[in-house]
């Protein structure tokens, strides 16, 4: 995601590659499933009194949650932050729902873990080259490669494939 830090050292293509929406995962059987699906807002997750739990580091969680007063617990990585939420030790987390499904997968907790509708974004994720890279000098290509990509709608089925 593009940030003021990052275009400092950083080309960015005009078009994102992708946007990408962050979900709120929980236990499957938390007694508050259908409040947490109907989460909008950093305040509906401090109303409803949710502990959520996220990996160090994670500036827009920081940045979108944090600074709206929501206490959260920080923790290695997001497969702590899921373990955590198997456990009973938190009640969300909030990822994108790819990496999400993925690690639900991967910790095998399918049966215990949930993707609620409920989400934030999106994130307009967009290609990124070093300035000091030698591809930096490609950055119109690659422009123009992802324009034609948005507009004939390739991108959209490429993405198909990973959602």
């Amino acid at each position: 995601v593009p940030t003021a830090e990052r275009h400092r050292y950083a080309l960015v293509s005009q078009l994102p590659l992708v946007d990408i929406y962050l979900h709120i995962f929980t236990s499957a059987s938390h007694p508050r499933l259908a409040e947490i699906s109907s989460i909008s807002s950093p305040g509906d997750i401090q109303r409803l009194g949710l502990r959520p739990v996220t990996n160090i580091g994670n500036i827009w969680h920081q940045e979108n949650i944090d600074s709206h007063g929501v206490k959260t617990e920080y923790v290695p990585s997001e497969e702590n932050a899921f373990l955590m939420i198997a456990a009973g030790r938190a009640d969300i987390s909030i990822e994108p729902s790819i990496a999400g499904r993925h690690l639900i997968e991967k910790l095998d907790l399918g049966s215990i873990l949930t993707m609620t509708p409920a989400k934030f974004g999106p994130l307009h994720m967009h290609l990124m080259i070093s300035k000091k890279s030698p591809f930096a000098k490609e950055m119109d290509r690659i422009n123009h490669a992802l324009r034609k990509l948005h507009s004939s709608g390739k991108i959209t089925d490429i993405l198909a494939r990973y959602q």
